[in-house]
Formats: C-alpha cells, sequence, structure tokens
C-alpha cells in the first residue's frame, strides 16, 4: 500500500502545481510588464537629454574644428593655380568610323 500512497501524493502534488501555475506566470509577466514599463518611461525621459547633449557637443566640436582648420590653412590665392586646359576633342571622322561598323 506503500507505492500507490506514493503515487497518489504524486498526483495530488502535480494537480495543486498546475492549478497554481497560471497565478504564478500572471505574476511573473506583470512584474516583467511594470519593470519594462519603469525602464521604457527612464529612457524615454533621458533621451531627449541625450540628443541634446551629442548634438551640443557636435556643434562645439565641428566649431572649434573649423576655426583651427582655417587657421591652419594658407590662405587661397588665385595666382597660383594653373591656367584651365580647354578639353581634347577627337576628329569628327574617327568618332563616326566605329559606329557604322
Amino acid at each position: 500500500m506503500k507505492g500507490s500512497n506514493s503515487l497518489m501524493e504524486r498526483v495530488v502534488k502535480l494537480i495543486f502545481f498546475l492549478m497554481l501555475l497560471p497565478f504564478f506566470v500572471s505574476l511573473a509577466l506583470q512584474v516583467l510588464s511594470t519593470t519594462l514599463q519603469v525602464i521604457l518611461a527612464f529612457f524615454l525621459a533621458i533621451l531627449p537629454w541625450v540628443i541634446g547633449f551629442a548634438l551640443l557637443i557636435g556643434i562645439v566640436a565641428g566649431g572649434s574644428a573649423g576655426l583651427i582648420i582655417r587657421g591652419r590653412l594658407p590662405r587661397r590665392n588665385r595666382d597660383d593655380l594653373p591656367p584651365r586646359v580647354s578639353p581634347v576633342r577627337r576628329p569628327r571622322e574617327v568618332r563616326g568610323r566605329d559606329e557604322d561598323e
């Protein structure tokens, strides 16, 4: 009789566990959902500030780099540039010879 009693205890524990399983699953989902909502609200509150600071840092870094580079580059002088060269043109008979064949 000891074996059947042990089997009955296992069946009762299994039924009890299966009855309480939906409660624990819904409790875990609720805790997870609430945690994710708090994290999302935190990120949504912080994100505009992070974007604003990044934009400000980029503007300051770009402006200061532009001033430094402008000061280090030599002045532009149009007389130093080489003269413009007209484009090379092929004769007409060479241009049309390949198209006839």
